[in-house]
């Protein structure tokens, strides 16, 4: 085992299916370790849209989020440790890393993101709150202007009559979590002006929206038809 710096002994990770994604954290001690994961869950708690899919190279994967402290192991010491899981039982969990003890770990959440038409997919993505802010919401209880939402495959269409916002997702099921969310955004606001109108999919005024969304995007057909992010 090779001898590593005894600064920071404790280190806080996330991992994705099993796989570390990100480091935010490292301390000197457990009980410093302990006060910052407590914070983190806390702020994870208050997620409003949790990712809960992944683009990979070439499919779109669930996700499976954790964080997780994580401890140098001392020479001798066991690489299993004993984890509370939800149901209140104690669990071996082990490392993949002979050099770290996994000390805690628990479900994490990540606010999602979505890329809205007109602005950059990859580095200006939009959450929840940015479309409900700006999209949904942005004229209050002003009784003049009034808003429609619609889904067709992966995509959400708001109108307010001047024009057409585009949310795409990544897939259906998260279209739909989407639509769900907005649904009950709109109730829990008492808003009377956003009309709720479901799927165009089946709508006889497919052919119109379809056509509506090439005008406003320039794609063809065939991109406005797909139903993920990926092929």
């Amino acid at each position: 085992m090779r001898e590593l710096p005894r600064k920071h002994i404790y280190r806080i990770i996330v991992t994705n299916r099993s796989r570390q994604v990100d480091e935010v954290f490292m301390a000197p001690s457990e009980q410093e370790a302990y006060e910052k994961y407590h914070e983190l869950l806390e702020k994870s708690s208050r997620v409003r849209f949790p990712v809960r899919y992944n683009n990979n190279a070439s499919e779109i994967i669930p996700s499976e989020y954790e964080l997780m402290i994580i401890k140098v192991r001392e020479e001798g010491e066991d690489k299993v440790s004993l984890i509370m899981d939800d149901t209140g039982r104690f669990v071996e969990c082990s490392s993949n890393h002979d050099d770290w003890i996994i000390v805690d770990r628990a479900p994490y959440k990540i606010e999602e993101t979505f890329f809205v038409y007109g602005h950059h997919p990859r580095y200006d993505r939009k959450d929840f709150k940015w479309i409900c802010d700006n999209l949904l919401f942005k004229e209050g209880q002003n009784k003049y202007y009034f808003t429609t939402v619609r889904t067709y495959l992966n995509k959400i269409l708001i109108e307010d009559g001047n024009d057409m916002q585009i949310v795409i997702c990544k897939n259906k099921h998260d279209c739909s979590r989407l639509y769900v969310a907005i649904c009950n955004e709109v109730e829990e606001r008492k808003s009377k002006n956003i009309a709720l109108m479901g799927d165009i999919g089946k709508s006889k005024y497919k052919r119109e929206w379809i056509d509506k969304i090439m005008k406003k995007t320039g794609w063809n057909r065939k991109k406005v038809s797909r139903n993920s992010t990926r092929p």
